[in-house]
């Protein structure tokens, strides 16, 4: 039987991480942070793992839990985010190499969008997207977004996706 998902599709990758980045504050996220980001727009039953740490936090991870079917669940995230780091990073490579995000940044383990660049791409794909969640995207972009990628209580510690212990902070 063949299966698909969003995770390992090259193009839908490529239309989450340009939109992701339209709708992100426009500072250098690290690569590791987008790559999270990207993993919950493709795989929102991920967020469960998630430890939070307010209420509103609480409710807005349990609002988008409760809206998912029985089909969205997912057995090992830890192992589908492994396996989707190629596929990610191949297309921040590629976003690099065509210079949509900057190349300078990238070298440095930072993406940052550049905006004369890629203005009508990010409207484009603004304007027709439909397979995105916008509820964990609003979450993305109110609470996660400003939250530290590094150390203890960080973006790696609290997704339980990433290792956060030997960090150089």
């Amino acid at each position: 039987m063949l299966t698909y998902h969003p995770i390992f599709d090259v193009n839908h990758c490529l239309f989450r991480i340009i939109f992701l980045l339209g709708r992100l504050n426009k500072i250098p996220h690290e690569v590791d942070k987008i790559r999270l980001f990207d993993f919950y727009l493709s795989a929102p039953y991920a967020i469960k793992l998630f430890r939070t740490n307010s209420r509103k936090m609480l409710s807005e991870r349990n609002s988008i839990l409760n809206k998912l079917s029985r089909y969205d669940e997912i057995d090992n995230s830890k192992f589908l985010f492994y396996e989707a780091k190629i596929l990610q990073i191949t297309v921040l490579s590629y976003l690099s190499a065509k210079n949509i995000i900057s190349t300078e940044e990238y070298k440095n383990n930072r993406v940052v969008i550049n905006l004369s660049n890629s203005n009508p791409i990010i409207d484009d794909i603004k304007d027709k997207q439909k397979s995105i969640p916008m509820d964990v995207m609003n979450l993305i972009e109110n609470e996660l977004q400003d939250m530290p990628l590094l150390g203890n209580d960080g973006l790696k510690d609290r997704s339980n996706l990433l290792e956060y212990r030997y960090d150089a902070l």
